[in-house]
């Protein structure tokens, strides 16, 4: 469907894949499943089709005619063999030989392109679809801009808590896929007891405390750690994480589990509204 003539950062992603933590094997999937999903839905796939989630541009050539969207971070331009100016979140058509390049990145940190060939019995031709403004349509963001996370299993093993609420982390550079290193900017966090603690269980989003700063596990994430979990980021706000770049800043707020629960719900019901304005 695609080939690369210039490779930049991308890989092939789907939705997560579960059952095999008892292996070592995270469930992974796209590191921002809503734009992936929003993707998709506006191309008339499933939800968790393959796309290719991408950090550093490349240049891709279509061989075969296909539509497309670019989902995630946007780019300062995105054209067509040079010439076309293509509007993000919004599906275009592409033919056989056509070239798709990337200007420099607008905001967000990975943008998801969906792919759907041409001539597919799945739907209507979706050409000239599109999922609208991100702040419009998405009602499960912080109106704070900030992270929300429930209490870990370690929480209580703080002798600080606000510390972590009162302050701005940066994220370090050498985060990767399977966590967010934060460097804190004011005094650490302290423990009032650790000593030997187990391996337990990790899961998308725990924030374990390590001798270096907290760092906040990803999809790409290990299975077990060694460090306490003093914190885990709720679920939806895993796709907000996924846009925040190295030496970005970021902030936290906690909630309950049952407002943890009604995020979800709310990003759930975006989009179903989507769905539903789609059809």
């Amino acid at each position: 469907m695609i080939e690369f003539l210039e490779p930049g950062i991308a890989e092939w992603v789907g939705g997560p894949v579960y059952g095999n933590q008892d292996r070592g094997v995270a469930p992974g999937g796209a590191m921002d499943l809503f734009a992936l999903a929003c993707g998709n839905l506006i191309l008339g796939n499933v939800e968790t089709e393959q796309a290719l989630e991408i950090l550093a541009p490349p240049v891709i050539r279509f061989s075969e005619p296909v539509w497309f969207v670019v989902t995630g971070a946007a780019w300062t331009s995105l054209k067509l063999s040079g010439e076309r100016a293509l509007a993000h979140a919004q599906v275009h058509r592409a033919e056989k030989g056509d070239v798709l390049t990337f200007g420099e990145k607008r905001y967000g940190f990975r943008s998801c392109l969906c792919l759907r060939p041409v001539g597919e019995s799945k739907n209507r031709d979706p050409e000239g679809r599109r999922r609208g403004d991100f702040k419009t349509m998405a009602s499960w963001p912080d109106v704070q801009g900030k992270i929300r996370v429930v209490e870990g299993p370690e929480f209580d093993l703080l002798e600080n808590p606000e510390t972590f609420f009162n302050q701005k982390f940066r994220v370090g550079q050498n985060s990767s896929a399977m966590g967010l290193r934060l460097e804190p900017r004011e005094d650490n966090l302290r423990l009032s007891s650790h000593g030997n603690m187990m391996s337990q269980p990790v899961s998308d989003g725990t924030v374990q405390l390590t001798p270096d700063g907290p760092v906040i596990l990803l999809r790409r994430r290990q299975t077990i750690g060694g460090y306490p979990r003093i914190f885990n980021v709720i679920t939806a706000d895993l796709d907000t994480l996924a846009q925040i770049g190295p030496m970005e800043t970021l902030g936290f707020r906690k909630v309950s589990h049952d407002e943890a629960l009604a995020v979800l719900k709310k990003r759930r019901d975006d989009l179903r509204r989507l769905r539903e304005g789609l059809s």
